[in-house]
C-alpha cells in the first residue's frame, strides 16, 4: 500500500506488461528502480520486456546487459537484437537460450505466456524467429 515499496511497484509494472500496457508497465518499473538503485535482476528483466513491446530494443538490450545474471532474459535479448539487425548478437543469446533449453518451441511457449493482447505475441514471435529460434 505504501507507494515507496519499490517491490509492489515493479509487481505492479510486471502486470502491466502482461496486460498489454508497457508504457506505463515502463513508468512504473523506472520508479521502482529508482526507488531502489541496486536492483534485482527481476526489475531489469521487467524494463527490458516494457521497452521490447515499446519498440525500443537498444532500451531493452541496455536493461538486459544491466542484469547479473541474464539467463531469463536470453530470449528477450536474442529478439531485440534480431529486430534491430544484428545477427550476431541475436545469434549469442539465442544459442545461450537453447543451450539452457534445447527443446523451446516458440509457438507452445507463445500459447502459455499470459498477454492480453494478441499483439504482443506477434511481435515476441517475430523477433525470436528473426533470431533464429
Amino acid at each position: 500500500l505504501s507507494p515507496l515499496f519499490a517491490d509492489v511497484i515493479y509487481s505492479h509494472a510486471d502486470t502491466l506488461v502482461h496486460a498489454s500496457r508497457p508504457g506505463d508497465a515502463l513508468s512504473k518499473i523506472k520508479k521502482a528502480i529508482s526507488l531502489n538503485p541496486i536492483s534485482p535482476d527481476a526489475y531489469l528483466w521487467c524494463a527490458a520486456g516494457a521497452c521490447y513491446f515499446l519498440e525500443q530494443y537498444e532500451d531493452a538490450i541496455d536493461y538486459v546487459e544491466a542484469m547479473k545474471d541474464k539467463a531469463p532474459a536470453h530470449r528477450i535479448a536474442a529478439a531485440s537484437f534480431a529486430m534491430i539487425g544484428d545477427r550476431k548478437r541475436a545469434q549469442f543469446y539465442r544459442q545461450r537460450a537453447e543451450a539452457l533449453n534445447p527443446v523451446f518451441d516458440v509457438e507452445k511457449w507463445l500459447s502459455v505466456v499470459p498477454f492480453k493482447e494478441q499483439w504482443q505475441r506477434d511481435l515476441y514471435r517475430e523477433g525470436l524467429l528473426k533470431a533464429g529460434f
